[in-house]
């Protein structure tokens, strides 16, 4: 029991995919980062050591032994917790009170329970799974419903019922593995039914995102297998269907096949209606007027607004870190309540949980990036970015802490003009190196969201897609799915940040109250975290401006009066320009292709030109020598233009003679 006025402080780590840490007082998130922003690399799993070191310097705290109770959600057979010489160790040799494994859906719960403020609701769980029941047993937890048919089975969906009493468990499903290999996942739950697709298709599990973005453009009725079955009210997952998949074609990528695109449309159908089922079921229950959704399934925003839409519940919220990250903060409360009465104090206010870095830190990482762009000190940055916006400029706007969630909402953001009916494409092409397909989202001001949007509830986590109204389309062209519909967030009067304050500029130039907002990154890579991230990214690809706090920064281009060619040097960056040749027979005849491959995975196609140059580049000479040995072969316009695809893909930079 909480005693005595000093702060009580917990600390929730999650081992699984997306690695986390969440540092909490008193019950209040006072840090939470995914490792994953601080290693760059995606997904990153295993203990997350760095996450744990950044909540800790950012909060005075610098041994895990200051910590009060620590609480650990890990996989048993690939997460152990074994003695490391280190400050943030967790083992039994370096701290007394370390809760392990309990229920990875019961964390779930109590992350989405606690960051809707609802004090009685129903809650729904999915997920891929959770883990077994001997595992839970073995530590000693509960929550976990009628016992399956054997221990080894998984966590599959839950369904909760939270009230000022307590926490009673409505029903639990359990699963177990049929197949779990680098070509299948084979597990009879919602969130692997989705994965399998996601596999198939785009070549791994994580993909789900892309799935859900290529399922408007298919046909379900023209894919034949069934993925559930309904019966004697009960949801059961089907998995016989993903070993009768046909083979995949390979002269076309997964977008433009229609089996692939047909498949996403039927796994998504299958996943509304088993979601709309057990959420049915939940009320039938509970008679509850709240519904809480959470696991890595309630990133699916088609799902969500089906959900929000069926009248089942008059309150529906989704955790905006609902995927493996999010049992960080539920660890953080699991451990928390077990040392209060009650939920006193409890509260997460909005998924900004990273640090504010000041002018002095941004200022640092300009100057170590100083010979490639040139910035400036801005007092105000609004108007400057709103007539960027305007003049279609793609920006990077980096503001205050960081999400902690996988959706940008404005403080780790790429924002756009939404009236320009071209930049979907360019953005996909030349800035996030996207497959066309895929659609962006919006901030849109709240007050004017049921303008342009069927919506009359409140989503500043952009975790609902919803449809655009006819009158909207060609306002804000650039927002339109294929189906009319758009992912949004709305941006109320009491937002933290200048996000809103921007907005509202642009809508005084324009009267249009929204923009094309996604996240600061590239594909392959995680969100942005520090101001060198950031500046990286920037210079990555085709941004044209980066808002970093308060300063303006721009790349050096060729036509600059300010830095005249001559003084300028073309820098290949080694590690993103690794190039290939392809020989592909089209039109009766052999052509040759020629690409680029990023440190992040990405392809890119690149003319012959760009090959040709990339090849003679040493990073020594002038812009000036460099384009008389290119004008040998063509001419200054294509040299500029060469110039600037290789600058737009993130495979050269500028930079000022040394």
């Amino acid at each position: 029991m909480l005693t005595g006025n000093k702060k009580r402080y917990v600390l929730g780590i999650n081992c699984a995919h997306d690695a986390s840490a969440c540092l909490m007082a008193d019950g209040k998130v006072l840090r939470a980062i995914l490792e994953e922003r601080l290693t760059r690399n995606k997904h990153q799993s295993g203990f997350p050591f760095e996450a744990i070191k950044y909540c800790f310097k950012s909060t005075g705290l610098s041994n895990i032994r200051e910590i009060d109770c620590v609480v650990v959600n890990r996989h048993p057979k690939r997460n152990p917790i074994v003695h490391r010489k280190s400050s943030s160790c967790v083992c039994p040799q370096c701290h007394n009170n370390v809760i392990l494994n309990p229920s990875h859906h019961l964390l779930h719960a109590l992350y989405v329970w606690a960051a809707s403020g609802f004090e009685e609701t129903a809650v729904l769980i999915a997920d891929g799974s959770g883990y077994s029941y001997g595992e839970y047993l073995k530590h000693g937890h509960g929550y976990l419903g009628k016992p399956p048919t054997h221990c080894e089975m998984e966590e599959a969906e839950s369904l909760y019922h939270f009230t000022k009493n307590g926490i009673k468990i409505i029903d639990k499903r359990w699963g177990e593995w049929n197949e779990q290999s680098a070509n299948r996942f084979v597990f009879n739950s919602l969130g692997h039914m989705y994965s399998a697709a996601s596999q198939y298709i785009f070549g791994h599990w994580t993909h789900s995102g892309k799935v859900m973005g290529l399922s408007s453009y298919g046909d379900k009725n023209n894919f034949p297998l069934n993925m559930i079955k309904k019966e004697n009210g009960a949801l059961l997952i089907k998995t016989d269907w993903i070993y009768q998949l046909k083979e995949k074609g390979t002269k076309k990528p997964p977008w433009e096949q229609e089996y692939c695109i047909d498949l996403a449309a039927k796994v998504q159908a299958e996943l509304e209606s088993g979601l709309l089922f057990l959420a049915a079921e939940l009320f039938k229950k509970t008679a509850s007027r709240n519904l809480c959704i959470g696991g890595g399934v309630a990133l699916n925003s088609v799902a969500n607004n089906k959900l929000r839409n069926s009248g089942l519940f008059e309150n529906v919220f989704i955790a905006p870190a609902s995927g493996d990250s999010g049992t960080a903060i539920g660890a953080a409360i699991f451990g928390y309540l077990k040392g209060v009465s009650g939920n006193r104090g409890l509260s997460i206010k909005n998924d900004f949980m990273g640090i504010s870095y000041d002018d002095g830190a941004m200022l640092d990482a300009l100057k170590s990036y100083q010979e490639y762009i040139q910035f400036q000190h801005v007092i105000d940055a609004v108007p400057l970015a709103s007539r960027d916006l305007e003049n279609n400029k793609v920006i990077g706007w980096f503001d205050l802490g960081s999400e902690f969630g996988p959706r940008a909402l404005g403080h780790r953001s790429i924002l756009c003009n939404p009236r320009n009916e071209n930049m979907k494409d360019h953005l996909n092409s030349k800035v996030k190196f996207r497959e066309n397909f895929r659609p962006y989202g919006a901030c849109v001001l709240e007050e004017f969201a049921n303008n342009y949007f069927h919506i009359n509830v409140s989503d500043p986590y952009m975790l609902s897609v919803v449809k655009m109204k006819d009158s909207a389309v060609s306002k804000i062209p650039s927002l339109c799915h294929v189906d009319q519909s758009c992912r949004i967030q709305t941006v109320s009067a009491s937002y933290q940040g200048k996000l809103r304050l921007l907005m509202e500029y642009f809508y005084q130039k324009t009267d249009i109250p929204a923009l094309l907002n996604t996240s600061f990154n590239v594909r392959g890579e995680p969100i942005v975290e520090s101001p060198r991230d950031a500046i990286k990214c920037f210079l990555d690809c085709g941004l044209d401006v980066l808002y970093l706090g308060h300063f303006r920064v721009t790349k050096l281009v060729i036509l600059n009066e300010i830095v005249p060619s001559r003084m300028l040097r073309i820098i290949p960056i080694p590690s993103e320009g690794i190039m290939a040749t392809r020989r592909s027979f089209f039109s009766k005849k052999w052509i040759h292709e020629y690409y680029v491959k990023k440190t992040s995975g990405c392809e890119l196609q690149i003319s012959a030109e760009a090959f040709w140059l990339l090849s003679r580049l040493n990073g020594k000479n002038n812009l000036d020598y460099t384009q008389i040995e290119f004008n040998k072969r063509w001419d200054n316009q294509t040299f500029n233009s060469t110039i600037e695809e290789l600058i737009n893909f993130g495979i050269i930079r500028l930079a000022e003679q040394s």
